[in-house]
């Protein structure tokens, strides 16, 4: 979950440093740069509330290289919303 929140603040950091540039360049006010800056503030604050010590460049750095390995996904497990079966079969 944290991994998540990492990758998310940094990826909305990146890309409001991105808008920024496309609306100085265009002159016109950074207001989607601005919302972007608050969203990744908002995922890092969510992050340290969930664990305080995963908020470093090491651990960030890490999520990356879980994310492009392939071992972090928002897919639910196999069996992990499943009911557990009770027994009583239904005819």
């Amino acid at each position: 979950m944290v991994d998540l929140l990492l990758i998310a603040g940094s990826a909305f950091g990146v890309l409001s440093v991105i808008l920024a540039v496309i609306a100085v360049m265009q002159t016109r006010a950074p207001r989607g740069a601005a919302i972007g800056l608050m969203l990744a503030i908002i995922f890092f604050v969510l992050g340290a509330k969930v664990d305080p010590a995963a908020i470093n460049p090491i651990r960030l750095g890490e999520a990356w290289q879980k994310l492009f390995a392939g071992q972090i996904s928002l897919q639910e497990p196999e069996g992990a919303g499943a009911l557990p079966d009770a027994g009583q079969g239904h005819q």
